[in-house]
């Protein structure tokens, strides 16, 4: 695998990007805190505030992206590169590659996985005709995205040996699903938490765990979606698939235990800094939420719920064990909001995950390219 990293001491380094959110909360506070830079002093800087970092010395050569990116901060150093902290007020660390062009060829497909965000730099262009993969997925090809659940964790469901509630679904650009009440209501579901305030690159939020049932184990929630920036001095080329999804959440242990939420989508932040972004008909960019588990009954687990794994279709709650179960809520797609559990006489449903967030400077995508819509 050919791809270099590239350290940057954030301090360093004085550029304010224009492209701004703009809309007096988190984002424009830390953008505040940058020092506006001349032009000329700018080439060393990448992204938008408040996701930007800073290179002590500009990078160069082609980077091709074939295999697969780890972002724990040992896989960084083994790499040839270090860790990278974002310019802004959290100055939270991610994992950065860095060239004079980055591409990640048609037909290509590389998992991104580890404990820090991810940011591809190029000072000319970035090329996406292959599948850069973020997301994390509970069934197959199990993954869990870069940053995973970095930015919360919902809340679970309440425990009782007559059925355990569902763990609410993880919030983050929208608010997930409640969980279903076990026990016809003596447990409690997990209740949805409003979205956090968001300032930096960062993961979205799990599903939360459901309650357990007569002698079950509590169903674990699905991860979020992990996070990633494409950042272009000069152009940025999108005609494949970018994927920060959540996982769906495991379906109730029987007998009768609560189902996780589904896990929110994660974060994705474009960036083309001279205004040059193109986005091809067949992009596919989203950030979905995944489907919360379906509840248990006395001898029979619940299904679990769907990982978001398609861009324009709902990742589905997963099957309630029988009649005395209720399913898992639908995790978050496009402009469709999560989906809820319902109280359940045994074990209850999970609540689906939220949306993602996605952020786009230096350019406009079409409804059809993009879940959910940019904010």
């Amino acid at each position: 695998m050919v791809w270099w990293l590239v350290v940057a001491l954030v301090a360093a380094c004085g550029f304010r990007h224009g492209g701004a959110v703009g809309d007096g909360g988190p984002a424009d506070v830390a953008a505040e805190q940058a020092d506006a830079a001349p032009d000329a002093q700018n080439k060393l800087c990448f992204g938008a505030a408040p996701y930007e970092i800073c290179l002590p010395s500009m990078p160069s050569g082609q980077v091709t992206l074939t295999e697969a990116i780890s972002t724990d901060p040992g896989d960084c150093t083994d790499a040839g590169g270090t860790v990278v902290m974002m310019r802004n007020l959290t100055q939270n660390q991610v994992c950065a590659i860095a060239g004079d062009t980055i591409d990640l060829p048609q037909s290509t497909t590389v998992t991104v996985t580890g404990s820090l965000p991810l940011v591809l730099a190029a000072t000319t262009t970035i090329t996406i005709d292959g599948t850069l993969d973020a997301a994390s997925r509970s069934q197959d090809q199990q993954s869990t995205g870069p940053d995973a659940n970095g930015a919360c964790n919902a809340v679970a469901g309440m425990s009782n040996i007559g059925g355990g509630g569902g763990g609410a679904g993880g919030s983050f650009g929208s608010t997930g699903g409640d969980g279903g009440g076990g026990s016809d209501g003596n447990s409690a579901g997990g209740q949805a938490l409003p979205p956090p305030i968001v300032a930096t690159l960062e993961g979205g939020c799990g599903g939360g765990t459901g309650g357990a049932g007569n002698g079950s184990q509590p169903g674990t929630g699905g991860d979020s979606g992990g996070a990633i920036e494409l950042a272009a001095q000069g152009r940025l080329v999108l005609d494949g698939v970018i994927d920060a999804s959540g996982a769906g959440g495991a379906g109730g242990d029987s007998s009768k235990g609560g189902a996780g939420g589904g896990g929110s989508g994660g974060m994705i932040v474009l960036v083309s800094q001279s205004q040059q972004l193109i986005v091809a008909g067949n992009a596919q960019i989203f950030a979905n939420g995944g489907g919360g588990g379906g509840g248990a009954e006395s001898a029979v687990d619940g299904s679990p719920g769907d990982d978001a794994t398609v861009i324009n279709a709902v990742a589905s709650g997963g099957a309630r064990a029988g009649s005395n179960a209720t399913a898992g809520g639908d995790g978050a797609y496009l402009s469709t909001a999560a989906g809820s559990s319902t109280q359940s006489p045994d074990g209850a449903g999970g609540g689906g995950g939220g949306a993602g967030i996605i952020h786009v400077f230096g350019g406009a995508i079409a409804a059809n390219n993009v879940s959910p819509p940019p904010s």
